[in-house]
C-alpha cells in the first residue's frame, strides 16, 4: 500500500470531495425546488452553483489531472455569469502551473488557504485516546438529526444563530448513501457533532464543529479518533481531513497520525472599489 502522496492519490482525494458535493446538492435541491442549482463538468474539472452564499458556489480541479487553460476559464466564468455570480476557482499544490499562470494573467488573486491531511489506514491496530464523553452515530432519519444538524450550522455562522435554510443545508449531509453524522455529549449536554464520507477506499473526515461553550474539552479530537475506527471498520485506505492553516484541528490531526499532505488556495478577482 502506498504511504507517500502522489498526483494520482491527490486526484482521487480531490474526486472524493467531489462526488460528495455533487451528492450534497442533488439532495438540497429537492428542498428548495425554485432555486437556482446548476453544474458543470468539463475535462475533470467542475463548477457548482448553489446559491451566492453557498459555500459549495465554486469551481475545482482544474488544472489537475489534465492542463487547464483560458477557454476553461472562458467557461468557469460564462457559467457563473448566468447567476450574476463572479467565479471563484479553488486550485492545488498539485495543480498544473499553467494554469495558476492564466488566472494570474487575468486577475485572480488569493483569498484563502486550506490544507489537506491524510492518514493511511493499515491493518494494524490504531492507538486512540480514551474518550472523554460519549458518542452517537447520527444517520437519516434518526431522533438525533435536528441536534446534529444545528450544532454543525452553528458552527460555520459568525453572525449569529444559525437559520433554517443553514441547518437544512447541514441536514442534507446526512442524506445520502455515502455519509454518516457522529455526536458528542459530555457531562450530559451534546457539544460537539461532525461527519465521515466512506466512498471506496477512501473516509473523507468534515463538518466538525464544536458549540463555544464546550470548546477545549477534548471533543474535536474525540470526534476524529471514532470516525478513523468507523473508517477502519469499513476497511478504507485512506483518511483525509481538511483545516484552516494554524487552528486546533490540525494539532488534533497530527496527534492522530494524519499527515498535512498539500494545500489548496481559492482565487478571486477583487471587487472595483470606487
Amino acid at each position: 500500500m502506498r504511504t507517500v502522496l502522489d498526483r494520482d492519490l491527490v486526484e482521487a482525494f480531490e474526486q472524493t470531495e467531489t462526488t460528495m458535493h455533487r451528492q450534497h446538492l442533488a439532495r438540497y435541491v429537492t428542498y428548495e425546488p425554485g432555486g437556482d442549482f446548476a453544474d458543470m463538468s468539463r475535462d475533470g474539472g467542475q463548477a457548482l452553483f448553489a446559491g451566492h452564499l453557498s459555500p459549495l458556489s465554486y469551481a475545482s480541479g482544474f488544472g489537475l489531472p489534465r492542463r487547464a487553460n483560458e477557454n476553461d476559464l472562458a467557461a468557469i466564468e460564462s457559467f457563473y455569469d448566468q447567476f450574476d455570480m463572479p467565479a471563484r476557482i479553488e486550485v492545488t499544490s498539485f495543480s498544473d502551473p499553467t494554469w495558476l499562470s492564466v488566472l494570474a494573467h487575468h486577475g485572480y488573486c488569493l483569498d484563502h488557504f486550506t490544507h489537506v491531511w491524510y492518514k493511511p489506514l493499515c491493518s494494524r491496530p490504531h492507538h486512540f485516546f480514551p474518550p472523554v464523553g460519549s458518542i452517537e452515530i447520527v444517520e437519516e432519519n434518526t431522533p438525533l438529526v435536528p441536534q446534529w444538524a444545528h450544532i454543525v450550522a452553528s458552527g460555520f455562522k459568525i453572525d449569529g444563530p444559525p437559520s433554517l435554510d443553514d441547518i437544512t443545508f447541514a441536514t442534507c449531509f446526512l442524506q445520502h448513501d455515502s455519509s454518516t453524522g457522529v455526536l458528542a455529549k459530555v457531562h450530559g449536554v451534546w457539544g460537539a457533532a461532525a461527519a465521515i464520507s466512506i466512498q471506496g477506499p477512501i473516509a473523507m473526515l468534515f463538518a466538525a464543529s464544536t458549540q463555544l461553550t464546550h470548546r477545549n474539552q477534548g471533543l474535536h479530537h474525540m470526534l476524529i479518533a471514532k470516525r478513523l475506527e468507523m473508517a477502519a471498520e469499513a476497511h478504507c485506505e485512506w483518511a483525509i481531513m481538511q483545516t484552516d492553516p494554524g487552528s486546533a484541528s490540525e494539532r488534533h490531526a497530527s496527534e492522530l497520525g494524519f499527515v498535512m499532505g498539500y494545500t489548496k488556495a481559492m482565487m478571486v478577482v477583487p471587487m472595483a472599489t470606487s
